[in-house]
């Protein structure tokens, strides 16, 4: 016999709501390139593309209009992100949010490569650095007609390291 969906949704959302406030006790203890690996230990992605190559080379889009990579930290500490960035827009504005406060904005004036450093300072517990792209594809601007992806920027090396 098959439990109604009704039953089901409020167990889905207890797992969902369990897993977005990082109740497993994993946390990110070293670093992660998300232009390099699909997942690890206490890291939680939204919004983003599966990893793509060409040869050797790799890297994923964070989509329109907001990305969110979320890691658990098992103490307070800072953490540095060290990037290589690709923007398809020129004039592109993209606000960068750590745990809703905002910590800088990225504006890539050409079509171009970016290199993208940036610091926090890390709570214990579950963190979230927000991407809220002021466009994308197929938002205001269309740079990849065939690809229905909203994508925002693209990430070559998105290194997070917890210090």
């Amino acid at each position: 016999m098959t439990a109604p969906i009704r039953t089901l949704l409020p167990a889905a959302l207890l797992l969902a709501a369990c897993l977005l406030t990082a109740c497993s006790k994993s946390s990110l203890s070293g670093p992660v390139n998300l232009a390099e690996v699909e997942t690890s230990e206490g890291l939680f992605l939204t919004n983003l593309s599966n990893i793509e190559t060409d040869g050797d080379l790799h890297w994923r889009w964070f989509l329109g209009p907001r990305a969110e990579v979320a890691f658990v930290l098992d103490k307070e500490r800072p953490v540095e992100f060290d990037t290589l960035g690709y923007s398809q827009i020129a004039g592109q504005v993209t606000q960068v949010m750590a745990n809703g406060e905002l910590l800088g904005t990225i504006t890539t004036p050409e079509v171009g490569p970016y290199p993208i450093t940036f610091h926090m300072q890390g709570k214990k517990g579950k963190n979230v650095l927000a991407f809220v792209f002021g466009d994308w594809n197929h938002g205001k601007t269309t740079f990849a007609p065939d690809d229905p992806r909203p994508m925002g920027l693209a990430f070559y090396r998105f290194l997070i390291t917890p210090r």
